[in-house]
């Protein structure tokens, strides 16, 4: 299970980015989203990413693509979750 937290001033800028006209709107989220690539992440220690990037692609690993996919959508669900909370606060 993951959990995804955002500090409260940086929820607010998102839920102002989403929901206004001057912000964007969520097309520029998903635009973003659909670029990211776990073999970019960084790490602290360099040792580390090496790990984790060599168990992502192991023969039983998901792999770059699958991996991606998979956080995209866990980042896709969670923004509609907390479009879903802005809005409902709103009303």
């Amino acid at each position: 299970e993951v959990t995804i937290v955002m500090p409260p001033k940086q929820k607010q800028q998102l839920e102002y980015d989403l929901l206004s006209e001057e912000g964007g709107g969520i097309q520029n989220l998903y635009e973003t989203l659909a670029k990211t690539k776990i073999e970019d992440a960084k790490a602290t220690v360099e040792d580390d990413r090496t790990a984790i990037l060599e168990m992502v692609q192991r023969k039983d690993g998901p792999g770059y693509h699958s991996l991606n996919n998979q956080v995209n959508e866990l980042l896709r669900s969670w923004v509609l979750t907390s479009i879903r909370e802005a809005v409902r606060c709103r009303l």
